[in-house]
């Protein structure tokens, strides 16, 4: 669907990306390679729009909104500067298999390519790293949980005492 959040843990939730200290994420060598291949596969793959993102002690949260063409050919596109996504055509009756089926063939690729990379990286830099198979998708249906999401993403360092990982 058009946004998701996706949720990757680290191998048995160990605390290989950083540490958080005063509600600040302190980056650790494996945290700042995950830095760096979410900035890349934002930079590379411009069929996703970012809409936020956090690297936690032992998962990453990824806010990813993916456009779509309409049958009448305008591109539905989620604003990373904005809280509310609109969809001008989301009651066409095809929009949402459209969007389904572009989804399952771009985020799959894109989320083992990053994962492939932040592994083989930390392999090649002979750093202790696994990555948890799998990933929790979560598809956000309503402007509503888009801000919740976006608001828990941000404030997740701040609240990582209370977090069900910590």
């Amino acid at each position: 669907m058009k946004n998701w959040d996706y949720f990757y843990c680290t191998y048995k939730h160990n605390r290989f990306l950083a540490k958080i200290t005063n509600g600040q994420v302190i980056l650790s060598p494996v945290g700042q390679i995950v830095f760096e291949e979410i900035s890349k596969t934002i930079h590379l793959h411009s069929e996703i729009l970012s809409l936020g993102w956090v690297i936690m002690p032992n998962h990453v949260h990824w806010l990813i909104s993916i456009p779509v063409e309409t049958p009448r050919g305008a591109s539905l596109q989620g604003n990373p500067g904005s809280q509310i996504i609109t969809h001008t055509h989301k009651n066409h009756p095809n929009f949402f298999n459209k969007l389904n089926q572009k989804s399952k063939q771009t985020i799959p690729l894109i989320i083992n390519q990053f994962k492939s990379s932040v592994t083989r990286r930390c392999r090649q830099n002979n750093l202790l790293f696994a990555w948890q198979s799998g990933y929790y998708d979560e598809i956000i249906h309503s402007p509503k949980r888009l801000f919740i999401v976006q608001k828990y993403i941000k404030n997740n360092p701040k609240n990582w005492a209370k977090d069900n990982l910590y």
